[in-house]
């Protein structure tokens, strides 16, 4: 089965020479009529995941479908007699050229791009963006005029390739909406507020005595040098679960999971969730942990408390760019080993969560 990789990777010389030969699909897409269908997608077509998944499976209607480029899926039912759609079968081609509606939770590419245009795109995304991504990127910012003038040109003449393409974007919380707005400054769409569909059908759960922690992706540094270095996976933690009874679930970005599970562990205490879904169990942590994970978000809306857990906020805003307000939360919040909550986790553990909020 191929990874996740697989899937979102493309080879920036393919890329452009791809672009380009897709322009008359793309034209063709525009002016094709359109019909009463919904289309949606995740993952680059990898996954049925995410805020497509909820809304596709708890407003669903006929002319619903699932469209994905991953041919291990077509058997995998989500609905009873509902199956997804291989996006390059002639019945793929079809619903996405005639599509009135296009719901995408990680870029334009979890469709075939050209073939939606003409389409209302919504992008519902896959996390509120404390980290700068789209045209609030390092790279976006700080390139010349006149790059950002191309890179402009090329989403108005081709927006299919900018993978940030879309008619509507989803921000859950008004104090989000600037963030939402620089980061899809390219493509200019309508914002609309409106909680996530993760959240909004999210399934409540008993709690379990279980911590779950879920670091982001850092390109220049290894999840297991960070598993090691934030004392995860010391002697002392583990006997602090042990001692406790605590069950702590370490949840990779999908990237990272092949090094997480190829590290996996010296005691029972600490496992790995590698499932394509953590929202199907995300209720049943009595804590959350993580760094710069979007996924803060969810656990205050779903009430799971939440403690942060970096030692390189310097290093990471370096590199990818977070948002100020994300920031000094961090910078007032966060501990660079996990030694350090052992206090405060305790307390969670024989008092109730309201101890630690």
């Amino acid at each position: 089965m191929k990874s996740y990789k697989k899937f979102y990777h493309v080879n920036r010389y393919w890329f452009h020479i791809r672009n380009l030969l897709w322009f008359p699909i793309y034209l063709v897409a525009k002016i094709i009529p359109k019909k009463d269908i919904c289309i949606f997608g995740s993952m680059s077509g990898y996954a049925i995941a995410d805020n497509s998944k909820y809304l596709f499976i708890h407003t669903y209607k006929e002319n619903y479908y699932w469209i994905t480029k991953n041919k291990n899926l077509l058997s995998q039912e989500i609905l009873h007699d509902v199956f997804p759609v291989y996006a390059y079968s002639l019945k793929g081609i079809f619903l996405q050229m005639r599509a009135k509606n296009a719901y995408y939770t990680h870029k334009i590419d979890d469709f075939v791009a050209p073939l939606i245009m003409g389409a209302k795109i919504t992008a519902l995304w896959h996390g509120v963006p404390f980290k700068k991504i789209g045209a609030a990127e390092k790279h976006e910012i700080e390139v010349s005029n006149f790059k950002k003038t191309i890179r402009r040109l090329r989403t108005y003449l081709l927006p299919y390739s900018y993978y940030m393409y879309c008619d509507f974007v989803i921000c859950p919380d008004k104090r989000f909406e600037d963030n939402y707005r620089q980061c899809f400054s390219f493509s200019k769409p309508e914002i609309i507020i409106q909680q996530l569909p993760r959240n909004v059908y999210a399934k409540i759960n008993s709690k379990e005595r279980k911590i779950l922690y879920a670091p982001t992706y850092r390109r220049y540094r290894s999840i297991t040098d960070f598993l090691l270095e934030t004392q995860i996976l010391s002697s002392e933690f583990i006997n602090f679960l042990r001692k406790f009874d605590i069950t702590f679930v370490i949840r990779p970005h999908p990237i990272d999971a092949q090094s997480v599970a190829e590290l996996l562990t010296k005691s029972p205490q600490i496992q790995i969730d590698l499932s394509e879904d953590i929202y199907e169990t995300l209720t049943t942590y009595s804590l959350f942990i993580t760094d710069y994970s979007s996924l803060w978000y969810d656990s205050e809306f779903l009430g799971l408390p939440c403690l942060f857990l970096s030692d390189d906020i310097d290093e990471y805003l370096a590199e990818n760019g977070l948002f100020s307000d994300f920031v000094s939360l961090l910078r007032q919040k966060s501990r660079k080993t996990i030694l350090e909550f052992l206090s405060d986790i305790e307390l969670l553990f024989k008092n109730g969560e309201e101890k630690i909020w």
